[in-house]
């Protein structure tokens, strides 16, 4: 199976498991982010960058990683951490309280983008 295809197979996931999905992976990156923040003693606003900071090095990852194992864990943080972030910002501009499946979709549509160019510009290049 090809980048192309693991891509297309995780943002896939996303979408199917979108309003239970977001629910689970909402309160997942958001715990992480309180962990994170207790365990160095920063505000609660840490969760943003620390979605931030972890969609860059999976995105760094996916772009090198050269086993398919990697390529599926790299597009799934990726999406996983884009997705949180909308969700995030969009919580904290008191756009919605709740968590609501169009935050997710947005995220995994984003995302899908990015890594399918990544995938494309990369293949132009090999």
């Amino acid at each position: 199976m090809n980048k192309e295809n693991i891509v297309l197979t995780v943002c896939l996931f996303f979408l199917i498991t979108s309003p239970l999905g977001q629910y689970l992976f909402g309160l997942v990156g958001e715990s992480l982010g309180t962990l994170f923040g207790d365990l160095l003693r920063l505000g609660s606003n840490i969760t943003s960058y620390l979605m931030l900071g972890l969609g860059l090095f999976s995105l760094i990852g996916f772009v090198f990683s050269k086993h398919r194992v990697f390529v599926y864990i790299n597009s799934f943080l990726f999406v996983f951490s884009i997705c949180n972030l909308i969700l995030l910002l969009s919580n904290e501009i008191n756009l919605f309280v709740l968590f609501y499946p169009d935050r997710f979709v947005i995220g995994t549509v984003l995302s899908f983008f990015i890594l399918r160019a990544i995938v494309e510009k990369k293949a132009v290049g090999e």
